[in-house]
């Protein structure tokens, strides 16, 4: 007889072969697989980041909205900003292409919101399927190039690195890229860390400030323009890093290079990669970087170009961020040019769509708000003495551009109280109002109240406005008596202003009538009155 010992080992080996055979035929391994080129930063020393230690170091504290479980009851004026995960899941769902009309089908994608808290990151980790997230912060929850407002990092990723066929040539390519960050010359700026995705590496250059990603123009205080710094220039800078990492001594595809968008997706830390690898991040400088540092380092197209960054670290502000320029086409610039009123409200936006039924202040109510602040503004009402400034200058039509000009000129004027500083934040948050329908228009009452100004009203001598209106019409009837000439009918009606416009423009065309400003008729009673 077989020895009880000896039988219990063989029974205990056959029970093990059944299970391994089993998860390698239909179930899962609980083996943790190691991304490449990990195993090489640890045993060099590089200290490897927690998957929400990383991301805490690329969204400081404070830096996305606080986590709220009815978003529908935040209010969005406090500028608040997130980061999205999108998640691919293995469910297979139908859907139908509205160019061709045919019927596809593709892997569900969910979409997480990532908070202050990061703890969506966690949970997007612990589904286990691929999930992906941008370096930037997003004004909303859809992840579109339109609603991305401040790059947090400049990521480049690396594929296909070189490898020889012995053993010591083996990972050569990755083992090349960290000597040129790590030699006298290096051939860029050591990143901040390096993430680890599977087959390939993420390179993290971690900005000292978020950059702002919207394009704008700035003018000089000489009226010299200065150039666009938005996506563009950040997306060629992004390319010339690429096209120097992607050189023959790092990867085998160095011919071809994959270049990407400064809000592409990258792989989560924490996750798993295509073959089931964990991605891990390690950190190699440890440096954040300022934008001046990377736009003008040695060897890039910009290396002498000194601008002023300052202009394109602007304050966290809806009134900076949420209205996107856009590429007009060229039947808009068209428009631009032929049609300047129209254009103002219904392209370039520089001045709000006028409203039906809306009219406009003449520009003497603007200047003698100014003046009005200037004079009486006190602590504690300064900042609703420039909120209704901005009302009063939509109402008016007066451009964003000269509104702009004069709150910064009143900032500084406002900013008189050392214990009660107000500052250029209080300043941008009052200009929102510019672009707000809802208070476009106030009573001369809570103008006052909230100010603390006072107004002269119209004199009517004590009387009611029936009586003062009763007064007019008999005043009206003995001046039609003896003879003094008014406008009896009062304000012309729309068919003689169209008419009266025709006789001044004998070539007009509806188009002109319409975006004349001094007409403002719409365009079906332009079309009703205008006639054979």
């Amino acid at each position: 007889m077989l020895n009880r010992t000896l039988l219990s080992g063989i029974m205990e080996k056959l029970h093990n072969t059944k299970e391994t055979t089993a998860a390698a035929v239909g179930g899962k391994s609980n083996r943790v697989k190691k991304a490449k080129y990990a195993k090489i930063l640890k045993d060099r020393g590089y200290r490897q980041y927690e998957p929400l230690e990383f991301y805490r170091e690329l969204f400081p504290k404070g830096e996305l909205a606080e986590y709220d479980p009815d978003p529908k009851l935040r209010d969005n004026k406090n500028y608040e900003y997130i980061s999205v995960i999108q998640e691919r899941t293995n469910k297979t769902i139908c859907y139908k292409d509205k160019r061709t009309n045919e019927f596809r089908t593709a892997k569900q994608s969910k979409r997480h919101v990532v908070c202050d808290d990061l703890c969506a990151i966690q949970r997007a980790i612990d589904t286990g399927n691929f999930v992906c997230m941008p370096p930037v912060s997003y004004i909303g929850k859809r992840r579109i190039d339109k609603n991305a407002r401040f790059l947090h990092a400049l990521v480049v990723e690396i594929d296909n690195l070189k490898t020889g066929r012995t053993k010591d040539q083996r990972d050569i390519g990755f083992k090349n890229l960290l000597h040129q960050f790590t030699n006298g010359t290096h051939i860029c700026l050591p990143p901040t860390a390096i993430v680890c995705s599977g087959t390939g590496v993420h390179l993290y250059w971690f900005l000292a400030e978020p950059v702002k990603i919207v394009n704008h123009q700035f003018v000089d205080e000489d009226g010299t323009e200065g150039e666009y710094f938005g996506p563009i220039e950040l997306n060629t800078l992004k390319k010339e890093l690429t096209d120097r990492l992607w050189n023959p001594y790092i990867t085998a595809s160095y011919d071809s290079p994959q270049y990407q968008t400064i809000t592409q997706c990258y792989r989560l830390v924490g996750s798993r990669g295509k073959k089931g690898q964990i991605v891990e991040a390690f950190e190699i400088s440890g440096k954040r970087y300022t934008i001046e540092e990377l736009y003008l380092q040695k060897g890039t197209a910009c290396e002498g170009v000194i601008p002023d960054f300052s202009k394109y670290l602007l304050v966290k502000s809806q009134c900076d961020t949420s209205k996107h320029p856009k590429q007009y086409t060229k039947r808009q610039l068209e428009c631009i040019e032929k049609y300047p009123v129209w254009a103002a409200e219904n392209i370039t936006h520089t001045v709000p769509k006028r409203k039906k039924g809306s009219w406009t202040f003449n520009r003497a109510v603007y200047d003698r708000f100014k003046e009005k602040i200037r004079s009486g503004a006190v602590v504690g009402h300064r900042y609703y003495c420039l909120c209704c400034l901005a009302t009063t200058a939509r109402c008016c039509g007066i451009t964003i551009d000269e509104v702009k000009s004069d709150f910064k000129e009143l900032q500084m004027f406002l900013d008189f109280d050392v214990d009660n500083p107000f500052s250029y934040n209080d300043m941008l948050s009052a200009l929102d109002c510019y672009f707000d329908d809802q208070h476009q228009y106030h009573t001369l009452d809570y103008i006052e109240r909230v100010t603390g100004l006072t107004f002269e009203r119209t004199k009517r001598n004590g009387r009611t406005r029936e009586m003062h209106l009763a007064l007019l019409n008999e005043s009206k009837k003995i001046r039609k008596k003896l003879g003094d000439p008014f406008n009896e009918g009062g304000r012309p009606t729309a068919e003689a202003a169209v008419k009266k416009w025709r006789q001044e423009h004998p070539e007009g065309t509806k188009a002109q009538a319409y975006n004349d400003l001094d007409l403002r008729l719409s365009k079906p009673t332009i079309r009703k009155w205008w006639g054979e």
